[in-house]
């Protein structure tokens, strides 16, 4: 089965859900950021792999350079956007001694979204 990268933008939304019913609301929330930040990164990976015939190396690398290529092609604002989704995901994953905002996983799948949709636009015209 072949996962499309905006399923997991998709799952972050049904998981930002359902989190107010279940006992893990806490993780819920977390996995719902992280899994809106890779399905915006790994789209972008996609779309600009394409775009520029080249290929992202799976290493430690990647997550920058992603990052680095949508500055240079689509410009600072997708690039701000996922900087600021990075910045959302490190925070779930690494502080975890606060309790994660309630409205952070919908922002964040907002975020993802909204990343996708111009990058749909930009690649249209």
């Amino acid at each position: 089965m072949h996962l499309r990268p905006r399923e997991f933008i998709d799952f972050a939304s049904e998981l930002g859900r359902t989190q107010d019913t279940t006992p893990y609301q806490e993780p819920s929330r977390r996995t719902a950021i992280n899994r809106a930040y890779l399905g915006a990164l790994l789209e972008m990976s996609t779309v600009l792999e394409a775009m520029l015939t080249k290929e992202y190396p799976q290493d430690h690398t990647f997550y920058e350079l992603v990052e680095s290529d949508c500055m240079n092609v689509f410009g600072s604002g997708i690039k701000d956007k996922l900087s600021t989704l990075r910045f959302y995901r490190k925070e779930s994953d690494y502080s975890t001694e606060a309790e994660t905002n309630e409205w952070r996983p919908q922002q964040a799948v907002n975020l993802a979204r909204e990343i996708v949709r111009i990058a749909d636009e930009k690649q249209g015209s």
